[in-house]
């Protein structure tokens, strides 16, 4: 808005300064002559605002990401989201494929890596097992491995 007053103000003063000038000069020459060349000075007192104003929208137009920055940004964003909700899936299937098989863990971590070519691969995955559960290790191991076929690191809790 700031912007809007300074072409306002310029307008409003020059016009003001016309009307008086013009007020003074009472020869019918002079005054045509000081009306052409008050005429030019509204004129260009128009033009350099606009111009200014142009200029300004320019440079911020310039400053702006380029599309091909936002269509990135965009797609890394949506890969992340692809990377955490399939590993919020791949974290069910495998709490819920060793709850078939007997055991109850805490909690799992499973952690993805971008593979290229639009592949991901399974990273690691972390297991943890309350204090109790220890003697089911090598369950919960054999069946990560034949499931996911990584060998996952397992936690327990201790005392």
């Amino acid at each position: 808005m700031s912007a809007l007053y300074a072409p306002i103000l310029t307008v409003c003063g020059c016009a003001l300064i016309c009307v008086l000038a013009s007020g003074f000069v009472t020869d019918g020459g002079v005054k045509r002559v000081l009306s052409l060349v008050m005429g030019a000075f509204i004129v260009a007192s128009l033009v350099l605002p606009i111009q200014n104003a142009v200029r300004s929208v320019s440079l911020s137009l310039e400053s702006s990401a380029s599309p091909d920055e936002v269509i990135a940004s965009s797609d890394e964003i949506v890969q992340r989201r692809v990377l955490a909700q399939t590993a919020e899936n791949l974290e069910k299937t495998l709490g819920a494929l060793l709850l078939q098989n007997g055991v109850e863990i805490r909690d799992c971590e499973v952690i993805l890596a971008d593979a290229g070519e639009k592949g991901i691969i399974i990273s690691q995955i972390c297991i943890y097992l309350d204090k109790d559960d220890r003697q089911s290790t090598q369950t919960v191991r054999e069946v990560t491995c034949s499931g996911f076929g990584i060998e996952p690191l397992i936690l327990t809790e201790t005392e």
